[in-house]
C-alpha cells in the first residue's frame, strides 16, 4: 500500500517551512497505486494526479508557519542537529529519528519535530499520499488540532478516490493506543520498538521496517 516514491517526496527542509520538489516520475509505464491498480503517467489521469499532489503540498507548505507562528508560540523548539540525533543509543527512538532524516534529506523542522517522530512509529512513508494516510491515523487516534483536521480535508478533497483507505487508516488510529500527545522529546533515550508495541498492542499489522 505504498505510492511509488520517486513519484513525489519531501526535498529539501528549511528552518520554519518545508519546501518540496515533486520529481519527475521515471520513464516507465505505470505507476502502482495503493488499489494495486496503475497510473500511466501520460494519461489525463495521471497529470492531474500529479497536479493534485502539487496543489495540495503548496497549500499545505503555504499555511504550516502560519499554523507556527499562532499556534505552537508556547513551544520550544528541539535544537537538535541530524547528526545529535545519530549519536543516541542504537534502535533508540533519537537514533532511528537521525537516520530517516538523514535518509529522506530533511533537518530536523523546528517546532515540527513530533511530524518526523510519527512518520519513524508509525512507519509511513513521506509521499504525499502517505503523509494523509498518517494525518487520518492520527485523528483516528485522537489528535484533533486545527492543522491535522485541516490537512486531512485537504487530502480528501484532492485525492476523493483515497476515501476508502483513508477511512481504513482511521480506523487503525482509532484501534490503537492513544499516543499522540506523548512527549517525544523526553522518550529518545528508549527503544523504537518497545514504543511501537505498546502503540499496537492492541492492533498492528504493518510490517516492521528497520531504519
Amino acid at each position: 500500500m505504498v505510492l511509488n516514491k520517486t513519484y513525489s517526496e519531501y526535498q529539501t527542509r528549511t528552518r520554519y517551512k518545508a519546501r518540496y520538489k515533486i520529481l519527475k516520475a521515471p520513464k516507465i509505464k505505470t505507476m502502482k497505486t495503493v488499489y494495486g491498480k496503475a497510473i500511466e503517467q501520460e494519461t489525463f489521469y495521471g497529470k492531474l494526479f500529479c497536479f493534485r499532489e502539487k496543489l495540495l503540498i503548496n497549500l499545505v507548505e503555504y499555511t504550516k508557519p502560519i499554523y507556527a507562528k499562532l499556534m505552537k508560540r508556547n513551544r520550544k523548539p528541539w535544537e537538535l542537529s541530524v547528526q545529535k540525533l545519530q549519536q543516541y543509543p542504537s534502535c533508540s527512538l533519537g537514533k532511528d529519528l537521525g537516520l530517516f532524516l538523514e535518509r529522506e534529506g530533511f533537518d530536523l523542522l523546528p517546532l515540527y519535530e513530533d511530524h518526523d517522530v510519527m512518520h519513524v512509529l508509525l512507519q509511513y512513508k513521506t509521499t504525499v499520499i502517505e503523509e494523509a494516510y498518517m494525518q487520518y491515523y492520527l485523528i483516528g487516534n485522537g489528535k484533533r488540532s486545527l492543522y491535522a483536521i485541516g490537512t486531512a480535508l485537504l487530502a480528501l478533497l484532492a485525492f476523493p478516490e483515497f476515501y476508502k483507505v483513508f477511512k481504513q487508516e482511521y480506523r487503525k488510529g482509532k484501534k490503537a493506543l492513544p499516543f499522540w500527545g506523548w512527549n517525544f522529546r523526553h522518550l529518545l533515550n528508549e527503544p523504537t520498538q518497545n514504543l511501537r508495541n505498546m502503540i499496537y498492542k492492541i492492533y498492528y499489522d504493518k510490517e516492521i521496517i528497520s531504519f
